[in-house]
């Protein structure tokens, strides 16, 4: 649900109330209408070029393990500290998210930070919600087409609607989970229109 409005073009996308990323970025402000045609399979998403953008700012911002464990094979150095097998090495994708040196503004919500950005952009350690190298999630591709077909047709179907002004905020446990249960109002887009005319 997150960036319905970036998607529609209406102003601060409601995710950022809902994940509760107070201080949405200049892309949540972008103008951009929601395709008319409707979402039944991965071609139609053709038409949301920006739906990707927005799980992926969701993913950068809300990654859904926001640590990971390894533990090296051989003698290496990390940060300027050698660690060896047997050594145990934390890895948060919760802060490479959010580190100034690889990210501008990285508490905003900016789905605009990854339009036009190579496959490259997305690789190299700063971006992995997913993990990275051989230990990569096997299903992040999965992941990602289900995600994009879901909160298409979510979009496309109902307007959302928060009936609790608190916030909702992240929780570290094995995986990132709210604090609480946001409680939503899925009021379906058609008998809204119906109403307005």
């Amino acid at each position: 649900m997150t960036g319905d409005r970036y998607l529609r073009g209406w102003g601060r996308p409601r995710g950022c109330r809902v994940t509760g990323a107070r201080r949405p970025g200049p892309g949540a402000r972008r103008s951009s209408r929601a395709p008319s045609a409707g979402v039944d399979a991965l071609e139609s998403l053709q038409a949301w070029p920006r739906l990707r953008c927005v799980l992926q700012e969701t993913l950068r911002l809300y990654p859904s393990v926001p640590v990971l464990f390894r533990t090296p094979l051989k003698d290496d150095e990390v940060a300027g500290e050698r660690v060896g097998p047997g050594d145990f090495v934390v890895v948060s994708p919760w802060c490479v998210h959010r580190h100034r040196r690889l990210w501008e503004d990285p508490h905003a919500f900016d789905p605009v930070r990854f339009e036009g950005r190579p496959t490259a952009y997305l690789q190299g350690g700063a971006f992995l919600p997913f993990s990275t190298g051989p230990r990569v999630c096997i299903g992040a591709t999965f992941a990602m087409a289900e995600a994009s077909l879901l909160l298409a047709r979510l979009i496309e179907t109902f307007e959302f609607r928060m009936d609790d002004p608190r916030p909702v905020m992240p929780v570290g446990r094995i995986s990132i989970v709210p604090g609480h249960r946001p409680p939503f109002r899925l009021e379906p887009l058609g008998r809204r229109l119906r109403a307005a005319a």
